[in-house]
């Protein structure tokens, strides 16, 4: 999977520098956001299991570092392809501007991932099944039987029952 307008934009820029070039920043921006994702989802993580600030951004910077190796890895032999070190320079920073950007926009679109997630819980909870409330009948011991309104649910999808006389009965 690739961009291939970054890489009609790569091949723009840097024909003139050097005749056989070949683009990457197609490739390189996608595989940026996929591992800029997994390493804002293991920030994530981490900051829900520790408050240890300095661990979360240890691991965060090794993340990054390793993210920045494998992108300049992978475009090591277009790197290489330049005839001068300026080509080589431009070409790097271009790459590294654009995998900085890809994981700045893989980072916000977990966060925003995780924040309709949460608004979603919240609404689950809070505003499910307003108008369909449903009716039980319930035996007991001795014999007689109560017809019960659904008062509301949890958290875990039980539902609580309000008899016609107060008492209350929950069914999972």
């Amino acid at each position: 999977m690739e961009l291939k307008f970054l890489n009609k934009l790569d091949t723009a820029i840097f024909k003139h520098l050097n005749p056989t070039h070949q683009a990457v920043t197609g490739t390189t921006a996608v595989h940026a956001f996929i591992g800029g994702a997994i390493i804002s989802l293991i920030v994530f993580i981490m900051q829900m299991c520790t408050n240890n600030d300095a661990l979360i951004e240890v691991v965060a910077g090794i993340g990054l570092l390793a993210l920045a190796g494998w992108v300049i890895n992978y475009s090591l032999l277009t790197l290489k392809a330049f005839p001068g070190w300026g080509g080589r320079i431009a070409y790097g920073a271009y790459v590294l501007f654009l995998a900085y950007l890809a994981f700045m926009v893989a980072m916000w679109a977990i966060m925003i991932a995780l924040l309709g997630l949460f608004l979603y819980g919240i609404f689950k909870i809070f505003f499910s099944n307003g108008s369909k409330k449903s009716k039980a009948r319930f035996v007991y011991e001795d014999g007689t039987e109560v017809e019960a309104k659904e008062a509301g649910r949890g958290i875990c999808g039980e539902r609580y029952f309000e008899g016609e006389n107060g008492e209350r009965e929950t069914i999972p």
